[in-house]
C-alpha cells in the first residue's frame, strides 16, 4: 500500500497507525472495489461496522490481548513492531491473487 492511494508508503503507515490507535478492536487496510482504491478502516469489533465490497490486505488486531503481555499499555510500540514485521510478500501475493490493480 502506499504511493497510489496515500501519496507515499510512510503516509499509509502513519494513517494505519493512527487508525489502530483510534479503535479498540481492529485496523484494516482494504481495497474498496466501489471506490477503486485502498483505505484504512477502523473495525471496532470483528462483527460490527463491516466494510462492504472491500478485500482486506492488512489486519491489525489492536485488542489488548494482542499486545499486553509484550507491550503492556504501549499500543503504539506494538503497532510499530507489527508494521516493521509485516510480510510484504504475502500482502503482495494477495494483491496479485485478487486482481487488485497496482
Amino acid at each position: 500500500p502506499g504511493k497510489r492511494d496515500f501519496g507515499a508508503a510512510r503516509v499509509w503507515r502513519t494513517d494505519l497507525k493512527a487508525t489502530g490507535m483510534a479503535g479498540r478492536g481492529w485496523a484494516w487496510t482494504a481495497y474498496d472495489w466501489d471506490e477503486g482504491r485502498l483505505f484504512n478502516y477502523v473495525g471496532d469489533a470483528q462483527n460490527t461496522f463491516p466494510v462492504w465490497n472491500a478485500t482486506p490486505l492488512v489486519a491489525l488486531d489492536v485488542y489488548e490481548h494482542a499486545y499486553f503481555l509484550d507491550y503492556q499499555t504501549d499500543r503504539a510500540a506494538y503497532i510499530a513492531a507489527f508494521l516493521d514485521n509485516l510480510d510484504w510478500d504475502v500482502v503482495n501475493g494477495w494483491v496479485e491473487q485478487y486482481g487488485i490493480p497496482a
